[in-house]
Order: structure tokens, then C-alpha cells, then sequence
């Protein structure tokens, strides 16, 4: 029992037993001087007396027991509410050591699943490694885009010249030299005095219009145009077609389209080498989306990544082979954060056009891709 319950129930029995008291000594005096305070001699006067003492007695004799009752139940009630407050306390311990374990559990099964996620990444870079050291071995990522450039020059000229209905040599000097090397490097005598414009341009547009297979995108004589040295030529046709391109909604989608059949072209020749690699990058990018640390991860595989094998995925997400999920998984992890706009010769020329950063670039491409698949 608390200290303060004690001296409680002890204020009560004193009070109980000074008007006991109190009363006794009462009924007493009233009795004595009722009889004179004299002792009675007979014994059923005592027997009266003892009655008259008995009444009193027994009530207080009842209070006493009521009051010991009354403190027994107190004293229960106490003992109940200490008991349900200890189980409280259990209780509140218990789930509170409970939710200890879970997070404890919930923390060792997170790492567990990193260590499990860092094991299967590392392995899969290595087979990344393994499957870029195998390509390499034939031919670096170099050599896969080394022509791009060029390619995309003669793209761009060639393209502008089967869409012309009423295709004619130009008026420019400049352009129109370089018209001239073009037929002659397809054996058509631009400088003979006797052949037209006319013939000169009809026969053009009908030899490239001979080499270009259906849906199939190829550029006939490269070689000769790396032999005749006239890049810089080239530049200058090509970026004459671009400039005279009007609306920025449709130059967009014919940009695609030429990095479309060129990735096609590139793909094509090359799907021995490129076909697993593009699928093994695709498996990691995609595991690396599934990651608690997916941010981690992405990082350390873009580093991973040569300047060269950035053109060559930017190609391969606009080609034929691509899809949405892959479009997605390339914006996901950012790939192309780090891809260098100096190597990639399709930016530098719409930069003359638009104004573009290279985000702004690849996020055009990425837009056109959609469009496309709606």
C-alpha cells in the first residue's frame, strides 16, 4: 500500500474510533445521570444496561466491517489497476520490441537483397566486359561510327535530291561543283559542254535512285567519296538541304528518320557483332531498373561507356530494332548524359538549323520515337 493511502485509512480509524468513543462516554453520562450515577444492585438492571450499551456497539461494530469491507475492495480495485497497468506496460514492450525485430529483420533482408542486386550487376558488367572485348577483337566501336559523318552527309544530299520531283543542278556555284563531283563519281561526264543541266540531273537522280534498295537504306560509293577528299564539299550541300528546311516540326522528324536508316544500315551489316551487345546492355539497364540503389548503379555502368558506344546506343534507339521499353530504359538511367556533342556530325548541322543542346537533341529524338509508335 502507497504511503499516502496508509495515513488515509488511518485518519479514518481514528475518527471512527474518537466517535465511538465520543458516543460511549455520551450514552454514559446520560445513563448515570438518568439513574442518579448511582451502580445498580440487581442484575437485570445490568442486563438493561448491557442492552442499552449492545445497540450502540453492534452499529458500530457493522460500520467497522463495512469499513474494512470498503478498503478490502479498495485495496482489490488497486491491486487490479497495478496489475492491468503492468500488462499495459508488458504489452506496449513487447510490440515496441517487436517492431525493434521488424526493423531489424526488414534492415538485414535490405541488405541482403544489395548484396544480392550488387553481385548480379558486377556479374553482369563483366559479361558486358566480356561480350565488348569480343567485338573489339574485330572491330573497335570506332570503326562502327567512324562513317557516320559521312554517311550522314551523303544521306542528307542524296534523300533531297530522290524527294525533289523537279530535281535541277543548282544555280549556287558552290553547290553546283559539288553536284558535278557527286555524277562524276558515278561516271556521268558533268563537264562534258554537250550534256545539259537537264541530263545531267535527270541521270543523277536516276543513278541514286538505281542504288537505293526499298525500305532499305544504303550509300553506294562511299569509298570513293573518303578517295576524292571532298567532306568539306559535302558539309556545305548538306547543310544548303537543311537550311532550306522550313517547319521545325517536320525537320525533327525528317532528322530521325535519317539517324532511323542509318541505325538500320549500321545494324544490318553489322548484327553478328551488335546484336548481343545491344541485348546484353539492354538486360543490364533493365536489371539496374528494378535496383534499391538504381542510381548507384547507373552511374558506375554509364562510366563504363566509351564516347563511341554512346553514338552507337543513340543509333540503336532510333533504329528499327528498338522499342518503347528500351526508349524508356535509356531515359531512366539517363544514358546519354556524358555523350560528346563534338563526335556526333547529324547535331553539329541542326545546330546550325536550331539552336539545340545536345539534351535538347536527344530529347527531340526521343519525342520523334514516340510520335512514331502512337
Amino acid at each position: 500500500m502507497r504511503k499516502g493511502n496508509w495515513t488515509n485509512g488511518m485518519k479514518t480509524l481514528r475518527f471512527l474510533g474518537f466517535a465511538f468513543s465520543f458516543v460511549c462516554v455520551l450514552m454514559l453520562i446520560i445513563y448515570f445521570f438518568h439513574f442518579n450515577g448511582k451502580f445498580a444492585e440487581k442484575s437485570a438492571d445490568w442486563a438493561n444496561f448491557g442492552s442499552y450499551f449492545g445497540s450502540i456497539t453492534g452499529l458500530m461494530a457493522f460500520l467497522a466491517v463495512l469499513f474494512t469491507a470498503i478498503q478490502s475492495e479498495k485495496r482489490a480495485n488497486k491491486a487490479e489497476t497495478k496489475t492491468l497497468l503492468v500488462e499495459q506496460e508488458a504489452k506496449i514492450a513487447a510490440k515496441f520490441a517487436k517492431q525493434e525485430a521488424d526493423k531489424r529483420e526488414a534492415k538485414a533482408n535490405e541488405q541482403a537483397v544489395k548484396r544480392e542486386e550488387r553481385d548480379l550487376f558486377f556479374n553482369m558488367l563483366k559479361m558486358y566486359h566480356r561480350q565488348a572485348d569480343l567485338i573489339t577483337k574485330n572491330k573497335s566501336f570506332f570503326e562502327f561510327t567512324k562513317d557516320e559523318g559521312l554517311v550522314m552527309l551523303v544521306y542528307i544530299i542524296y534523300d533531297s535530291i530522290l524527294k525533289d520531283k523537279n530535281f535541277k543542278l543548282s544555280d549556287d556555284p558552290k553547290i553546283l561543283l559539288i553536284q558535278h563531283k557527286i555524277a562524276q563519281s558515278y561516271g556521268i561526264n558533268a563537264d562534258n559542254l554537250q550534256i545539259s543541266r537537264e541530263e545531267i540531273a535527270y541521270n543523277l537522280k536516276e543513278r541514286i535512285e538505281s542504288l537505293f534498295k526499298e525500305k532499305d537504306f544504303s550509300i553506294p560509293n562511299v569509298e570513293s567519296f573518303k578517295d576524292v577528299k571532298f567532306n568539306n564539299e559535302l558539309n556545305i550541300y548538306a547543310l544548303y538541304v537543311l537550311k532550306n528546311a522550313t517547319v521545325k516540326f517536320y525537320f525533327n522528324n525528317y532528322i530521325f528518320n535519317i539517324m532511323k536508316g542509318i541505325a538500320d544500315m549500321i545494324y544490318i551489316e553489322n548484327e553478328d557483332q551488335l546484336g548481343q551487345y545491344f541485348r546484353t546492355v539492354y538486360y543490364i539497364l533493365e536489371t539496374i531498373s528494378t535496383n534499391i540503389e538504381k542510381e548507384k548503379y547507373s552511374k558506375i555502368f554509364r562510366s563504363q561507356l566509351s564516347k563511341y558506344e554512346l553514338i552507337l546506343l543513340l543509333f540503336n534507339m532510333v533504329s528499327s530494332q528498338s522499342t518503347l521499353e528500351t526508349l524508356k530504359l535509356y531515359k531512366d538511367n539517363d544514358i546519354f548524359n556524358n555523350i560528346n556533342s563534338k563526335d556526333l556530325m547529324l547535331y553539329k548541322l541542326t545546330k546550325v538549323k536550331y539552336n539545340f543542346d545536345i539534351n535538347e537533341f536527344t530529347n527531340m529524338l526521343f519525342n520523334e520515337y514516340e510520335k512514331q509508335q502512337l
